[in-house]
């Protein structure tokens, strides 16, 4: 959870987004996080390869690692962001 702490804040609002939704392909990532489709691809390319998110196999629709997220969660309870 390291990773949280160097993160700005940008990455950790996107993040904790996909919290929310439990699931999001890139075109609504895009739209949550107003950017552009290809700056919303590397965003989620970012946080999957800091391993924080997993794509499912055969998509578009990305999800938290489900083993991280109750940590993340109680981490963003913990900093106000949920």
């Amino acid at each position: 959870l390291e990773v949280l702490e160097e993160m700005d804040g940008e990455m950790q609002y996107g993040l904790a987004n996909c919290a929310l939704h439990k699931r999001m392909d890139s075109v609504k990532f895009s739209r949550v996080m107003r950017l552009s489709d290809g700056d919303a691809g590397r965003s989620l390319g970012l946080l999957a390869r800091c391993g924080l998110l997993r794509r499912q196999p055969g998509g578009d629709v990305w999800e938290i690692d489900s083993y991280l997220e109750p940590f993340l969660v109680e981490k963003w309870t913990e900093m106000g962001l949920l």
